[in-house]
């Protein structure tokens, strides 16, 4: 975390830096500690470091407690945040980073989550502003299919290319902070059961998330893609479905010789992103290959709810 010049600056933070050193201390000898009042005195730093440390010293078998009797961990945290944030913003985040340096002490996995909640909290998240299923085409390298997260029904957009949904790519509206801890899963709506990705990792000076399926989901099937547990803060629309079905390049749900007749209209084009749907076999070319491979596939059909 970044320490502003307000903490140096300001008499109020550096005795606030003090209590959390004593709450430390109190911590380690006993795992009994009291919550600090919420008045004049009780900093952002202070009130949030010690509902961090009240947690922790619950999960080694401490007890939380108030003036006013036994307080579970998480109304602890909670009341601690209804302090932290009515204050300045840079002090809140000097008190998770003092705050996670006393609950790593006790339980990292409660610590991690200690700092999760207060992120989720504090800082605005990010909103998803795009998603594609993204393959490569040989020589016309990595293009991805536009998708819809608002889309249900039969409006939901087809993967038509040969390999299923191989790479999902999330573009945000600012930067996300992605929870290593967590797998992002495609939920098949068409048979149960859940995919986990193989890799999931951001690009573009953390503003866009990529979720890989290295075996590609299969074929023939409505999947759900959802975000919510795994990106800090997420706002907006956290899932979006997708389906899988292989030479579906009209978007009917259907496989058929409609399709083929698409892909014959536009026989010689140059691959590009308007157009990629088409190019089922992946091979860069839009041609005759493409019509037979559709024509192997025919009758393939899904639906979505």
């Amino acid at each position: 975390m970044q320490k502003t010049n307000d903490i140096h600056d300001s008499a109020e933070p550096r005795a606030s830096a003090r209590a959390v050193t004593r709450t430390r201390h109190r911590s380690r000898a006993s795992a009994r500690a009291a919550v600090p009042s919420t008045g004049r005195h009780a900093t952002r730093c202070g009130a949030l470091a010690l509902a961090l440390t009240l947690l922790a010293a619950s999960v080694s078998g401490g007890k939380a407690a108030t003036a006013h009797g036994e307080t579970p961990p998480d109304e602890a945290i909670s009341r601690a945040f209804t302090v932290a944030v009515s204050r300045d913003q840079s002090m809140a985040n000097e008190a998770i980073s003092r705050a996670f340096t006393v609950a790593v002490s006790y339980d990292q996995g409660m610590a991690n989550e200690a700092v999760s909640r207060a992120f989720t909290v504090l800082v605005p998240g990010p909103s998803p502003v795009a998603w594609r299923s993204v393959q490569t085409h040989s020589s016309a390298g990595d293009l991805g299919i536009e998708l819809d997260p608002a889309a249900s029904g039969s409006a939901v957009v087809s993967e038509t290319r040969q390999g299923g949904i191989q790479k999902i790519e999330v573009d945000f509206d600012g930067y996300i902070a992605h929870l290593p801890m967590g797998t992002i899963e495609a939920e098949n709506l068409t048979h149960g059961g859940t995919i986990e990705a193989s890799s999931q990792y951001t690009i573009n000076s953390g503003m866009t998330l990529v979720v890989e399926f290295d075996a590609g989901l299969p074929d023939q099937a409505c999947y759900r893609i959802n975000l919510a547990g795994d990106v800090l803060g997420l706002k907006g629309d956290t899932d979006c479905l997708v389906k899988g079905l292989a030479g579906d390049t009209n978007g009917d749900n259907y496989t058929d010789l409609i399709d083929m007749a698409q892909v014959k209209s536009k026989n010689g084009q140059p691959v590009v992103p308007d157009n990629i749907r088409f190019d089922v076999n992946l091979d860069g070319h839009i041609d005759l290959i493409d019509m037979a491979l559709i024509k192997s596939l025919n009758g393939g059909s899904v639906s979505c709810p």
